[in-house]
């Protein structure tokens, strides 16, 4: 699935048992392409990256699941990239490995070079500077990519969904508060892509939470 915007071109690929979604990200005037959550199903991943013209320039995770990174060790190899990730959530990542055996009885490695974003949690994109949104609950260190008509969401919200709270790492109040951060920092129309299941926008999400929000009790006085 690619999803065409102003200034990029985003195509969604889903892997692995959990259907999580990778996005390749390309900025149409450099060509400059980001990689983000390169989840498993390595030949899958690269089958599209050879389709481009360029080589990759970044390889980046929303969060330290297992399910998010288990091909990032084999396309940061053919990249010769680093996997870039919030610096609360290393740790995460490097007991990946024993999630994976955990929940799946399934051996998989994580990349030996792995840097965190750095303080000012930005990044550049050809003449392009995309802003990192800090948004832990679903784990410490979970992240959001701010691309201005779109946002990487990854497990902090996902269609009509709040991510998991209950994992190694959650916190039920951050995570709503990262998710009211979202919410309210961007416009009606920006599209969320988020880590599983399909996109939805700004606005419908907005609509969604009002939905979901309990209404008041009406208090009704009784005959003496």
């Amino acid at each position: 699935m690619i999803y065409e915007f102003e200034q990029y071109s985003v195509e969604r690929l889903v892997t692995g048992p959990w259907k999580e979604n990778c996005y390749i990200v390309k900025d149409r005037e450099s060509g400059e392409v980001a990689l983000f959550d390169p989840g498993d199903d390595a030949h899958i991943i690269r089958e599209s990256l050879k389709k481009l013209t360029v080589s990759v320039r970044h390889i980046m995770l929303t969060h330290g699941h297992y399910d998010h990174l288990t091909a990032a060790s084999e396309i940061c190899d053919i990249a010769d990239l680093p996997c870039s990730i919030h610096k609360d959530d290393i740790a995460l990542l490097r007991r990946a490995p024993i999630y994976a055996m955990a929940f799946e009885k399934r051996k998989i490695v994580i990349p030996d070079n792995i840097v965190s974003y750095d303080e000012c949690l930005r990044f550049e994109l050809g003449s392009h500077t995309i802003e990192i949104l800090s948004t832990p609950g679903h784990t410490p260190g979970s992240v959001c990519f701010d691309f201005g008509s779109f946002i990487l969401s990854g497990d902090t919200l996902l269609q009509k969904a709040i991510g998991r709270s209950d994992l190694p790492g959650g916190d039920s109040q951050n995570l709503s508060r990262s998710v009211g951060l979202l919410l309210d920092k961007s416009d009606s129309d920006t599209v969320l892509l988020p880590g599983h299941g399909n996109p939805w926008s700004i606005g419908e999400a907005l609509d969604w939470r009002t939905e979901q929000q309990p209404k008041s009790n009406t208090h009704v006085e009784g005959k003496d």
